[in-house]
């Protein structure tokens, strides 16, 4: 049997999210070309409506194989509004309807996520820190991701020139 990896990508809005799934797919050869948010040419931004605003608003998936492994991409969406108000209310975090996205939601049965792209922002601290928690509840993988973004602004300026 094919081994399987399911990426469950979650951040803020605008972190980055969709670009970094079209650069995954770019990179393993699954795409010829990177496609840009700001151009609506995106392989997970597909209703006419993602397209023309330039955001996520259902979660997609897309997969690719590389290196003999079939990887499973979520994009979520990063805006709260897009989120079940019904789960927020009930005090899930987002990782959570990630999982639950994936396990009910949008016509694939994946089970629990495998591993979670958590893109990390400077006003995604406390974000960040009830996805971690919440996620661990599922024994999943998390891997953070800190963007130039978050660097800037979490180290003193001089610092950051260098990097």
């Amino acid at each position: 049997m094919k081994k399987i990896i399911n990426i469950g990508i979650v951040a803020h809005v605008d972190a980055g999210k969709t670009t970094i799934t079209e650069n995954l797919l770019y990179y393993s050869g699954a795409i010829k070309s990177v496609g840009r948010v700001d151009l609506g040419n995106t392989q997970t931004d597909s209703m006419e409506l993602e397209r023309k605003r330039g955001i996520t608003i259902k979660s997609s998936t897309i997969s690719f194989n590389w290196n003999n492994v079939k990887v499973n991409i979520i994009d979520t969406p990063g805006h709260v509004s897009m989120v079940r108000k019904p789960l927020i209310t009930q005090g899930y975090s987002l990782a959570e309807e990630v999982a639950n996205s994936i396990s009910h939601g949008i016509g694939l049965v994946f089970g629990i996520v495998g591993l979670v792209l958590l893109l990390v922002q400077a006003a995604d601290t406390n974000a960040s820190a009830t996805a971690i928690a919440s996620y661990s509840l599922y024994g999943g993988s998390m891997i953070m991701l800190f963007l130039a973004s978050t660097l800037y602004h979490a180290i003193p300026h001089q610092r950051a020139k260098q990097w």
